[in-house]
């Protein structure tokens, strides 16, 4: 329970308005994000075209590759509707 409460307690809220970009290919990765509402599109570049990876729902949660391997994004990840989401 205490380490649940301490989690909570490092998690902040943001608002990604419509075609906004939140994480970028190239990055580096430092946040964790579980989308709360809205819809967002993971997409990267290969071999200088745009691939669609998918799109993500409330609940699920975007940027942990990079966070645990300390290693660039691997994708770009905007949105597709305002969404909200909480990030640590």
């Amino acid at each position: 329970f205490d380490t649940c409460q301490e989690i909570a307690q490092q998690c902040q809220i943001v608002h990604c308005p419509k075609d906004d970009v939140l994480i970028r290919q190239g990055e580096h990765g430092d946040k964790l994000y579980v989308l709360l509402g809205g819809r967002l599109r993971a997409r990267t570049q290969q071999d200088d075209q745009d691939v669609v990876l998918g799109e993500l729902v409330p609940g699920e949660y975007v940027g942990e590759i990079a966070l645990c391997r300390d290693q660039p994004r691997t994708a770009t990840v905007e949105a597709v509707t305002d969404s909200e989401l909480i990030f640590l």
